[in-house]
């Protein structure tokens, strides 16, 4: 935060706000329904309806965005409930993603308060965006209600200002949502598929739901790797493991942080992993400037004794690595071990769980179609 930002002369730029008390913006238009005593909070939204939130001309910039939704909070909903972002007039959106998945919300019943320096939550009542989308001629932002169920209460407001003086090479804000699906044994999931074009790597929310049979193991031991300008076989940067890329280590629970945090971390009846966890490249910027591509590995690890188990049980299991407890020294060697070695400490496998992410994007053009 540039705080001697307060005090400079705005020189030409101004303030507007969208809400359903002043839908359009406009100046001296806010307030009035109900001769100015708050008569429009928030609407209903039926199903399949579709609503704009801003429809406006540019250059300008989406400071803020704020949504509140009345007893329709719980992922399953809310990922029935849809942003469609479009910037200068294009034809394909930008954005196109589940409200709860864009706004960091985990997978779990009820929201769960949390703040970082891009969205926060601070009570678990709210969503709130503070990523800055630059548009140079136009903007529009609609919800949609994918749902068969009536949206009794939908609250938002979205902050922008206008005059702004914006740089001729400047990149548009994008999203890219991956839906939760089952990985395929090696086969790194994609969290931001291959894009072509000049930008930046803002950074991605997993939610990951662990594969059957896996209880009692670890299943963070995949890296993250980001294929960049031509990167083919093999990327140019590559994390050390799952926790290790959200800023932690030796596992990981529930926290949060401004960079990064883990915002669900529990079990289910079956002992099942469910976690959510963000990053964003805030001061370590990844840049681009051909192309990038985002993929976690799903390699998973426990002791010798709970990875027989494991196996046992039947899950799906292939060797990775290998320590053993004579030779600490030589933390991994060949995968080619045998499980039911005496002398196994502890391995390392590739596996199988449910994942979906939303990766955050700026690229130099308003689509990425």
């Amino acid at each position: 935060m540039n705080l001697s930002s307060l005090y400079e002369n705005p020189r030409g730029r101004y303030t507007r706000w969208f809400s359903f008390e002043n839908p359009t913006g406009a100046k001296g238009a806010a307030a009035t329904a109900r001769n100015g005593r708050k008569g429009a909070a928030c609407r209903a939204i039926a199903p399949g309806e579709r609503v704009t939130l801003l429809k406006t001309d540019g250059p300008g910039v989406v400071r803020y965005f704020w949504i509140g939704v009345y007893r329709f909070n719980e992922v399953e909903r809310l990922r029935k409930l849809r942003f469609e972002m479009y910037w200068d007039g294009a034809e394909e959106p930008a954005v196109n993603a589940p409200v709860g998945d864009f706004f960091c919300h985990a997978i779990d019943a009820e929201q769960k308060p949390f703040k970082s320096v891009l969205f926060t939550n601070p009570e678990g009542h709210s969503f709130n965006c503070m990523i800055p989308m630059p548009f140079k001629k136009s903007a529009e932002i609609v919800v949609i209600n994918d749902s068969d169920e009536n949206i009794e209460q939908f609250y938002y407001l979205i902050e922008a200002t206008f005059g702004e003086t914006l740089p001729e090479d400047m990149l548009y804000f994008h999203t890219i949502f991956s839906p939760e699906r089952k990985t395929v044994m090696r086969q790194d999931f994609e969290v931001l598929p291959k894009v072509e074009g000049c930008g930046r790597f803002l950074g991605c929310n997993v939610q990951m739901y662990a594969g059957e049979n896996y209880e009692g193991t670890w299943f963070g031991e995949g890296e993250i790797k980001v294929y960049i300008d031509g990167d083919d076989e093999y990327p140019t940067l590559a994390g050390t493991g799952t926790e290790d890329y959200i800023m932690t280590s030796w596992g990981q629970g529930e926290f949060y942080d401004l960079q990064a945090g883990c915002t669900l971390m529990k079990q289910d009846e079956q002992n099942r992993d469910k976690t959510a966890f963000y990053r964003f490249h805030i001061t370590d910027p990844v840049w681009f400037h051909e192309d990038c591509r985002v993929t976690l590995q799903q390699i998973g690890s426990a002791n010798a004794e709970s990875a027989r188990k494991t196996f046992e049980r039947g899950a799906v299991m292939e060797k990775a690595y290998a320590i053993t407890d004579v030779d600490l020294s030589k933390p991994m060697y060949d995968a080619d071990y045998d499980l039911y070695d005496p002398e196994l400490f502890f391995v390392g496998f590739e596996r199988e769980d449910y994942l979906s992410a939303i990766a955050y994007f700026y690229l130099d053009r308003p689509t990425h179609c």
